[in-house]
């Protein structure tokens, strides 16, 4: 009987680890398939709101550009006119409430009119003559020593058939909210440029210039990445950055409810042989009184 019971009990915990390793297991695995439904989630989302900002930001500036026509060429042709361009500057903040600064060039994208001197870095110059020449313009961060900026490109053309470039440069403060408010707890949704592998252009706290770490991420951040999404209209791709303990922190609190159960199930198991164990030894000894007494 005390054969049987051990054997009982041995099968009873062997089988509730099995079980529970199964449980671990099988509950990390959904987990992580969870987690990787809404990475791809959040990261779709927020790229197509980013996608449509641009290209909403792009109808406006051309729209701005088209009603402005007349004004822009003035300044093109007067830049010294202080009192028409404070006006048109006025002009340039209502309808753009992230704007850092705009600038009207010449058809060739040579620089006529820069709101603010020394605004016109050379990534800026690189890329009006690139717009300039018939390239489609692609956003992405152009580091400055006033602020990280982004440009939205327009051609503009006043009565007398006279054309050129009028740009606008944004702050990205609009894109770090998307980023901000599409991003899940424990996981960090970061613009990076496409063309430069690693490099972050923009986060939650704002362009690269805001981070107080590295600008760029290191090869263990690229491997971590679980989604990624480019940003049509941009040098941008959104990727999602799960925190460097987020999953192996779960399966460790499987881990350690699953032996919080199993020492539950032994220690019950372990009451339970003790008191199999005296009730066997108290039939052992009344079988013994009656063997004796019929002796």
């Amino acid at each position: 009987m005390k054969n049987y019971t051990s054997i009982f009990i041995i099968f009873t915990l062997i089988l509730v680890g099995f079980f529970l390793s199964w449980y671990v297991d099988m509950g990390h695995k959904s987990y992580v398939a969870n987690q990787q439904a809404l990475m791809q989630q959040s990261t779709r989302g927020a790229a197509r709101i980013i996608e449509l900002y641009i290209k909403e930001l792009r109808q406006r500036v051309d729209l701005f550009t088209e009603e402005e026509g007349d004004i822009i060429s003035h300044l093109s042709g007067n830049p010294a006119d202080d009192t028409v361009e404070e006006q048109f500057t006025n002009k340039v903040i209502r309808h753009f409430p992230d704007f850092f600064a705009y600038t009207i060039t010449d058809n060739r994208g040579q620089v006529l009119l820069d709101d603010i001197e020394g605004k016109v870095g050379d990534l800026c110059q690189t890329d009006i003559h690139h717009f300039a020449t018939g390239q489609d313009q692609k956003v992405f961060i152009h580091p400055n020593p006033v602020s990280y900026h982004f440009d939205i490109m327009s051609y503009w053309q006043n009565r007398a058939g006279e054309q050129g470039i009028f740009f606008i440069s944004l702050e990205p403060t609009l894109l770090a909210r998307i980023l901000a408010n599409s991003q899940l707890h424990d996981h960090q949704l970061i613009l990076l440029h496409r063309e430069k592998p690693g490099l972050i252009e923009i986060t939650a706290d704002g362009a690269r210039s805001a981070l107080k770490g590295e600008i760029s991420l290191s090869p263990e951040e690229l491997a971590r990445i679980g989604v990624i999404d480019d940003i049509e209209g941009s040098l941008w791709t959104l990727a999602d950055l799960p925190a460097i303990n987020l999953f192996s922190a779960h399966k460790e609190l499987l881990r350690r409810r699953a032996v919080g159960i199993f020492l539950v199930f032994l220690l019950v198991s372990g009451v339970m042989a003790v008191l199999i164990m005296r009730a066997d030894r108290r039939r052992s000894s009344a079988e013994q009184a009656v063997r004796e007494s019929r002796d």
